[in-house]
């Protein structure tokens, strides 16, 4: 099941196309009224004309937002400082026996420093929180390069 905020963006971006005068219009109003986005979303009888009518007054900020499902992600204090400390840091310099940093290594350390566990993902998210992304290594061959270039 969609919430209806999800239904309408999906459904009310894809259809908006753009009028001569400069303004949009939607192709929705027929799919709306016969209430087969309702059903696909399992949204209550209605919900769907009044959620796009206010989309299309008013734009998707109009629209309402549900609460992510599930509890919030939680860490301490300790443990972002701790995270904003190592990031930069070579995983040698605290004793870990690794070229680079990982997200599954990061929350191994992590738990050991300050006693809280947090799952991968939460350590992906506060990385990306802080501007650092988890991508794969890259090895370089600059010794060769030199070599074939020399």
């Amino acid at each position: 099941m969609l919430p209806i905020r999800d239904c309408v963006t999906v459904v009310g971006s894809g259809m908006l196309v753009p009028r001569p005068d400069g303004g949009w219009e939607t192709s929705m109003r027929g799919v709306a009224a016969d209430g087969a986005v309702e059903r696909a979303a399992a949204c209550p009888g209605g919900a769907v004309r009044r959620v796009l009518g206010r989309f299309l007054r008013q734009g998707l900020d109009a629209v309402p937002r549900r609460r992510p499902p599930g509890r919030a992600v939680e860490v301490t204090g300790d443990w972002l400082a701790e995270l904003e400390r190592i990031i930069d840091l070579n995983p040698r310099a605290v004793s870990v026996p690794s070229a680079v940093w990982t997200t599954r290594l990061l929350s191994g350390y992590l738990e050991r420093v300050t006693g809280h566990h947090a799952a991968i993902e939460t350590v992906r998210v506060y990385m990306h929180r802080l501007g650092y992304v988890c991508k794969r290594p890259t090895w370089s061959l600059k010794r060769n390069a030199s070599q074939q270039a020399g």
